[in-house]
């Protein structure tokens, strides 16, 4: 396949960065405009099931549906789409957007120091170094008084805030030791998103949590268009992001982390007027620090 000028490459990088770290920004509008967490996860799982289900078809691919095949779907709608969405949103109304995005930014740190004791990382020391930066920026984000703000309840969120790295570390391992070869990587995660609806739909229904939406256009307000574009941005940034591996190699498509983190931090600024402490700022250079050590080494 002929590569894309590199100068392509890096203006996908800072688009799919930009438009994905736009999502946790656009789920707090939704909140503040009446959704329910749990209600507004349902949707953006719903969005993407359909989206991606869309495209594998007219791709002339298939859901594969093998024992392997759904233990993968369950595990990874749980821990890459219900969890770890649902904390994002719910989280939204206690810490600042940019807190978010850098505690989001742990995953491939988390990643590697568990991927040592399963054998598919090996010993180094300087991504170690980078382990223990991204650790000690979160302890920086946790500190009541710090970082965050001066009320233990922000620390403590930013702890809860742990479980979205955590999970993502999960299914990322799971989809590493686990995937059955030669599985269309956008099938898999059409798969996981139609059984994260699985999962969160009776969980909606049961604790009354379901968040209603117009299909008016002339009715559409913030809600439906914040829902709206979570739902196109994760299907479109996930299909970009598995098509910049292909096309440039994973070590390049990682980049796309670094500009998540930094636009998200920056759609909290300008969407919220978010301001941050120097213990933030020296946090979020520690973790970009920590992601730069830890990076996927050439092959």
């Amino acid at each position: 396949m002929k590569k894309l000028p590199r100068v392509n490459l890096l203006l996908a990088v800072i688009v799919v960065g930009m438009l994905w770290g736009l999502v946790p920004a656009l789920g707090k509008i939704a909140i503040e405009a009446g959704a329910n967490p749990l209600g507004l996860t349902l949707w953006q799982g719903l969005g993407a099931a359909v989206l991606l289900l869309a495209l594998t078809f007219a791709r002339g691919r298939r859901l594969p549906l093998g024992r392997p095949h759904l233990v993968l779907y369950v595990i990874g709608g749980v821990t890459g789409t219900a969890l770890p969405t649902f904390v994002i949103f719910t989280a939204t109304q206690h810490i600042s957007i940019g807190v978010i995005s850098i505690l989001i930014a742990l995953v491939p740190l988390l990643t590697y120091a568990a991927g040592l004791p399963l054998r598919i990382e090996t010993v180094s020391a300087g991504r170690l170094a980078g382990v223990a930066l991204g650790f000690t920026a979160v302890v920086m984000l946790a500190l009541p008084g710090a970082a965050v703000s001066a009320t233990a309840a922000a620390g403590l969120w930013v702890m809860i805030g742990l479980l979205v790295p955590l999970s993502y570390t999960v299914e990322n391992l799971y989809v590493a030791l686990r995937r059955p070869p030669g599985t269309d990587p956008v099938a898999i995660v059409a798969g996981m998103a139609v059984f994260s609806v699985l999962v969160l739909a009776p969980l909606t229904a049961a604790g009354g949590k379901f968040t209603a939406l117009s299909i008016n256009p002339a009715a559409m307000g913030k809600l439906e268009l914040a829902v709206a574009g979570i739902m196109a941005i994760n299907a479109a940034c996930y299909v970009a992001f598995v098509h910049m591996i292909k096309i440039s190699g994973p070590l390049f498509a990682s980049l796309i982390g670094y500009a998540i983190m930094l636009f998200g931090v920056l759609w909290g600024i300008w969407l919220f007027n978010e301001s941050h402490t120097p213990w933030v700022w020296t946090a979020m250079v520690a973790m970009l620090t920590g992601m730069a050590l830890v990076r996927e080494r050439p092959v």
